[in-house]
């Protein structure tokens, strides 16, 4: 559109055009907007509830499982010398445990010293192999037999002209995966080869035999032979043997390849760390933390009280509304819930049918509190009945709800992905795309209307011009007519 420039006419035509638009469009555009941040507040509102109420959910489902109020602590008299950790599910009551002897691994060493680590060895098989050895007397180093590992194969270690250093020993036992770790230790000016289980235990001693010395003898203490321990052969020193640990649970003797120790009471992983006489192991219910979870419970929903309260609040006195001020949602929620709260719970077989049986009692303000010594009181002594208030009976042919089943399900039908508040946000997304419609559809009204404007101004300014033009010629002939002829007019 070819834009007018006022010329024949001397209006300012741009100016004009943009009032009128401006007129025409911004209370129009004013209204959506006003419109948009109503709904989108509206949307920001629901999303404030929907989430208070998702986490008064999580806090009732938390107490519908059935371990909610059978949680337990373990506890060591010496922790330091006896660390139990829970495992699964283990009988409340207390064991006493005594640890005679831990569990270690056992450490060869080489009887001689060797000049560096890259001192040339002889060249050989060493087979090595993990079981259980038997030793004349307590105090041997030597073994007097060995019974290797049922279904453990020997795994043999070649060392060539590639490999036949100290240094490229130890690096070949390690790659073989063998169940034992080598490693080079300085002694003094000189070296030696340890050799050690990988895992503690008797079970796990190793033996070590030579074959293919190069010097032809796989028995004597030289060449490759220098690293044998077999019973036959021991060129190796054990400076440390291994042993199993040796303790006893309530009086009961027991024994165990490591240290960390499963299987011997039901839910509790004990971590034998010193020998000691006697250490005391309790296990409790930890009703502190299921006392929290109760706590956490009355936290969520007084959160949800004053979340959707607030939200639909109106203040006489300076005419402020709450975003959801009006809507039915919050206060059909908030009503059901209270009554959730306040009811019966019905079909239980225990003593327990309200919340406020166990401490949980309205306030004046419609909040809720815990009584925490009410509620601890009875988990000590109607443990069970607490239990099934909250989370039902599920022990019979026909289960029944508790407490947190029913209010679970309320809230399903409010909270999350498919409750009344997601269809509402929905409807709710909904009417700002017709706003985003609305504003392009007004923007493109607009945009015509200038044309419009423009158009109806260029036709006048353009018939301006002419009667301009035609007055300056008329003007131009009188003034060239003779004075004589003007002056007779």
């Amino acid at each position: 559109m070819i834009r007018a420039t006022g010329l024949g006419s001397g209006l300012d035509i741009d100016g004009l055009v943009s009032g009128l638009v401006a007129a025409e469009g911004d209370p129009a555009r004013e209204r959506l907007l006003r419109d948009e941040g109503t709904i989108t507040s509206e949307i920001s509102a629901f999303s404030q509830m929907n989430s208070s109420l998702l986490s008064l959910k999580s806090a009732s489902d938390a107490l519908n499982s059935a371990s909610a109020f059978t949680t337990q602590k373990v506890s060591s008299s010496a922790s330091s010398e006896v660390l139990p950790t829970l495992s699964g599910e283990a009988a409340v009551g207390s064991y006493s445990l005594s640890v005679t002897t831990l569990a270690s691994a056992q450490t060869l060493a080489t009887a001689s010293t060797f000049a560096s680590v890259d001192t040339v060895i002889s060249t050989g098989t060493l087979s090595i192999s993990l079981g259980t050895p038997a030793y004349t007397n307590p105090t041997d180093t030597t073994y007097s037999s060995f019974s290797a590992a049922s279904g453990v194969a020997a795994v043999d270690v070649v060392i060539d002209s590639t490999n036949n250093t100290l240094g490229g020993l130890r690096d070949a036992i390690n790659a073989a995966d063998a169940g034992v770790n080598a490693s080079v230790v300085k002694d003094g000016a000189e070296y030696r080869l340890l050799i050690a289980s990988a895992e503690t235990g008797l079970s796990n001693s190793i033996s070590i035999s030579v074959a293919n010395d190069e010097d032809l003898d796989s028995t004597d203490t030289l060449g490759l032979s220098a690293f044998a321990f077999d019973g036959t052969t021991n060129s190796l020193t054990q400076t440390r043997g291994a042993t199993d640990a040796a303790f006893a649970v309530n009086g009961l003797a027991l024994t165990s390849s490591t240290n960390s120790v499963s299987s011997v009471l039901d839910g509790i992983d004990l971590e034998l760390k010193k020998t000691t006489n006697a250490v005391t192991i309790d296990v409790t219910y930890d009703d502190t933390t299921i006392a929290d979870s109760v706590a956490d419970l009355v936290s969520a929903y007084n959160v949800v009280v004053s979340t959707i309260s607030s939200l639909t609040s109106f203040d006489a006195a300076t005419g402020i509304a709450g975003d959801l001020q009006g809507e039915s949602i919050p206060r059909s929620a908030l009503a059901s819930i209270r009554d959730t709260v306040t009811a019966q719970v019905t079909g239980l077989s225990g003593s327990l049918d309200r919340l406020n049986d166990v401490g949980i009692l309205i306030q004046d303000d419609g909040s809720l509190e815990l009584t925490r010594s009410t509620l601890t009181g009875l988990l000590s002594t109607n443990r069970d009945d607490v239990k099934e208030l909250f989370g039902g009976d599920r022990t019979s042919v026909v289960t029944t709800d508790g407490f947190s089943g029913g209010l679970s399900a309320l809230l399903d039908n409010y909270a999350g992905t498919s409750g009344l508040i997601a269809s509402k946000t929905e409807s709710l997304d909904g009417r700002i795309e017709a706003i985003e419609d609305a504003r392009e559809r007004l923007e493109t009204r607009l945009t015509d209307l200038e044309d419009r404007y423009y158009r109806q101004f260029n036709a006048m300014d353009a018939l301006i011009a002419r009667l301009n033009s035609t007055g300056d010629f008329l003007l131009a002939q009188l003034d060239s007519m003779p004075a004589a002829n003007r002056d007779k007019k």
